[in-house]
């Protein structure tokens, strides 16, 4: 019973690093995908066809309108709106990692959970 506490307790800390790192990387300047993501937040809120008024949007409906939503709610803050559509978006992306996370410790082991949770080109992106 010692040992499972133990790799309970290593497993939060690995997943709050995770967590961490994410929002951490999100300070550091951004990439071409968060400028695509603001365009994307914008055409969606002005009622735009993401796919007729960008080249920069390749994924599917669902997650534009959950960059057009976060686009919306961040417009409420004024001179911080960047700065909460990107804990916004990173926010989502971090549920969806966790999720997959989960996926892969009850598929495969918690180990390979992990390493998908803490892959840097994850936590970059």
């Amino acid at each position: 019973m010692h040992k499972e506490n133990n790799r309970s307790v290593l497993l939060v800390i690995l997943i709050l690093l995770g967590v961490g790192l994410r929002f951490f990387a999100m300070l550091v300047g951004h990439n071409n995908d968060f400028e695509s993501y603001c365009i994307v937040g914008d055409i969606v809120c002005a009622g735009g066809n993401v796919y007729a008024e960008t080249h920069r949007y390749n994924y599917g409906p669902i997650f534009f309108h959950i960059q057009g939503l976060c686009w919306w709610l961040s417009q409420f803050f004024g001179a911080n709106a960047i700065l909460v559509f990107r804990v916004c978006i990173v926010s989502i992306l971090t549920i969806v990692d966790a999720g997959i996370m989960w996926w892969l410790m009850k598929r495969f082991t918690w180990k390979h959970g992990i390493v998908f949770f803490l892959n840097p080109v994850s936590i970059i992106i």
